[in-house]
């Protein structure tokens, strides 16, 4: 029932040096009326042409983001007779960051791109608890539930940084790819001031994509497309079997929290269509089907009270999908 209002405002400026070199600059600001705190950010890059060498960026910004809705209306119980509540994260300041990025572009040939990017971010204001512990308001979707941590302060840090690779090649000739690899580290520090994985730190990510077409005289087209995933799974805060048999409630070992990763997560998908096209509508027949492999990718890890035992989750295997659409 609670609501609140964010406003946004920027300023952008762009200089052309010359025909190979350009500069780009500006300020964001931001203002959250549920507690009037507010941030001004400022933003740069350069952009250097080599002509047929391809391209150089070199950007720095820094960025600011309020926290979760959910964060500020946390009620804490302040008067157990009269039931009173206080809203103990209401006055949490913004989370920051500071952003470098240095990119490389070039293309090879007409239709051919390809770039890569080095990173690195510097988060700081980062909600966490007062009292020494591994919780983060980063790490929250890591988990299932709305977490419900009150009393929070901004003293947690964060640290990302990696490499991106990106292979496009845009559609021509009836076909089209695109392949990206990112390469990273995700680490954050919490109330106890130990630096640990996030909960996100899958450490790499793989995507390749293909699409093919065929033209079926004047109006029709056969078209057929894949899409391959290979990536690091989430981290996740294991669980004390024996303790948890012994209670008969599971029992996470906080001090360990995202040591280790899931198994790799691996999926591919298969997509073949067919197309009439005529004066007043298109009719589209296909077929997908997603995780081809039958890959059993695993969801979560819980405890399972009944035999005591940790079991995993699975997300969907096989599953094919037929369509049939028209566009009018």
């Amino acid at each position: 029932d609670e609501h609140t209002y964010l406003g946004q405002a920027y300023l952008n400026w762009n200089y052309r040096y010359s025909t190979q070199l350009s500069f780009n600059a500006g300020l964001h600001y931001n203002h959250y009326f549920l507690n009037n705190t507010h941030s001004l950010d400022p933003r740069a890059g350069f952009r250097y042409s080599m002509n047929n060498w391809g391209s150089l960026s070199l950007g720095y910004g820094h960025h600011s983001q309020v926290q979760p809705m959910i964060t500020y209306f946390e009620k804490t119980l302040v008067d157990t007779l009269n039931n009173g509540y206080l809203l103990s994260n209401k006055a949490l300041e913004m989370s920051k960051a500071h952003h470098f990025v240095l990119a490389y572009e070039t293309n090879l040939g007409q239709d051919v791109r390809f770039k890569t990017e080095v990173y690195f971010q510097d988060l700081y204001n980062i909600p966490v608890t007062q009292n020494p512990s591994t919780i983060s308001v980063l790490n929250y979707g890591a988990q299932f539930g709305a977490p419900n941590f009150d009393s929070l302060v901004n003293s947690g840090k964060r640290r990302n940084y990696g490499i991106e690779f990106t292979l496009e090649k845009y559609f021509s000739k009836g076909y089209y790819y695109l392949a990206t690899l990112s390469l990273y580290e995700s680490k954050y520090q919490g109330s106890d001031l130990v630096w640990r994985n996030t909960a996100f730190n899958g450490n790499f990510v793989f995507n390749v994509l293909y699409g093919k077409e065929w033209k079926l005289g004047a109006a029709n087209v056969l078209s057929i497309s894949g899409k391959l995933t290979w990536a690091g799974s989430r981290r996740y805060i294991p669980i004390d079997e024996a303790k948890s048999a012994q209670l008969g409630y599971e029992v996470a070992v906080e001090e360990r929290s995202y040591e280790n990763r899931l198994k790799d997560y691996f999926r591919t998908d298969l997509r073949v269509a067919y197309k009439s096209n005529s004066k007043r509508m298109t009719q589209e027949w296909g077929l997908e089907i997603q995780n081809l492999t039958n890959r059993k990718n695993i969801f979560t890890q819980q405890f399972n009270a009944q035999t005591g035992k940790i079991q995993d989750l699975y997300q969907i295997g096989l599953f094919p999908v037929p369509f049939y659409r028209i566009y009018f």
